[in-house]
């Protein structure tokens, strides 16, 4: 049976970064930041609106996978970002963790992932964790 998470995404073998039971993290074909990688989870979910209270453990191994990929230990917060997009900037009906290191490749990337916006459209790992947490 196919995995789930295969009707969306196929990297190559080349560009697997990480992979275990539970996740695969690998390059985007399309980055938007100097470095940029998806942490997906082979269980099928949508998308954050489908998380709860049950999936805390999978989402917190989805950011240490994204801090281990991104090789985040001597990084600033301020020089990467992991989250995920929600409505109306969720192209793919399937959860994925984006991980980039900055900067963007273009001024309206950085606005696509940025909590800034008034309507959404991203929301970061740590504060998707902390919603569901409560």
């Amino acid at each position: 049976m196919l995995d789930p998470w295969k009707a969306y995404f196929s990297p190559s073998s080349e560009d697997i970064l990480y992979e275990d039971s539970q996740v695969i993290a690998f390059k985007d074909r399309n980055p938007q930041a100097a470095r940029h990688y998806l942490v997906v989870p082979k269980v099928n979910i949508k998308g954050v609106e489908e998380l709860s209270r049950i999936h805390i453990p999978l989402l917190d191994h989805m950011i240490q996978v994204g801090h281990r990929i991104l090789n985040t230990t001597n990084l600033l917060p301020h020089q990467y970002r992991m989250g995920f997009h929600i409505k109306p900037f969720r192209s793919i009906p399937y959860l994925h963790m984006h991980c980039l290191l900055l900067p963007f490749r273009n001024t309206w990337q950085r606005i696509r992932f940025s909590e800034a916006l008034p309507f959404g459209g991203f929301i970061s790992a740590i504060r998707l964790l902390g919603k569901i947490q409560r």
